[in-house]
């Protein structure tokens, strides 16, 4: 398997990385996928976890360069959608602000795609107690780009997200409207560079006041 294993210290400049590239049988815990030894599996393998090594460095023009123009994302639900440049800066700067990481750990090949275990890890899941984003993909690349990811499975380290989610949200909604500006859009939080900026210090007030003391400034 592939695994890239990054850490960053929350709220600080701390990057630690490390890459490990091993062969491995199947995953009894997963689909029933052949070993990643072949040249194929070994290639896929490489250009996944390359794009989340690029997004664990917020290099936007590498990630982007590992993507295909008409690359798809397709839902647990089986919802279709296009992944586009604009969201992916969009979401690279919000990742930047809430200094986020990334593992990308390949499980096995099979059918053309890379079935891999890629989680996620930043403030915003740390100061609403999710933990870590655990989520099995699926992937498929040609001509060095990654052109489908279908999402099987996901699950959280901490407490679901989505409860997490609508609490944070409504207590932001009950707050004065200078402090919303730029943070709800329609009743939902941004996920930009600008909208990270502003929920960081409504996420560590709101923090704060569920541990019962006040926010250091």
């Amino acid at each position: 398997m592939i695994t890239i294993r990054v850490r960053q210290i929350l709220g600080g400049g701390i990057l630690v990385m490390s890459l490990a590239l091993v062969a491995r049988g199947r995953d009894s815990s997963e689909a029933d996928l052949r070993t990643l030894e072949s040249p194929e599996a070994r290639a896929t393998a490489q250009v996944v976890c390359a794009y989340y090594r690029a997004r664990d460095q917020f290099d936007f023009d590498q990630a982007r360069s590992l993507e295909a123009a008409d690359g798809v994302m397709i839902n647990e639900k089986g919802e279709r959608h296009t992944r586009s440049a604009e969201r992916l800066r969009e979401f690279m700067d919000y990742e930047k602000v809430m200094h986020g990481s990334w593992a990308c750990r390949a499980l096995g090949y099979a059918n053309g795609q890379l079935e891999a275990e890629i989680t996620e890890d930043n403030d915003y899941y740390t100061l609403l107690g999710i933990g870590k984003s655990v989520e099995i993909e699926r992937f498929r690349v040609a001509g060095g780009q990654i052109h489908e990811i279908a999402s099987v499975k996901r699950r959280y380290t901490g407490r679901d997200q989505s409860p997490a989610y609508q609490e944070f949200v409504k207590w932001v909604s009950q707050q004065p409207t200078e402090k919303q500006n730029g943070v709800l859009r329609n009743g939902d939080l941004f996920f930009d560079g600008e909208g990270a900026r502003k929920q960081l210090p409504l996420l560590l007030e709101f923090q704060a006041l569920k541990a019962g003391s006040a926010p250091t400034h």
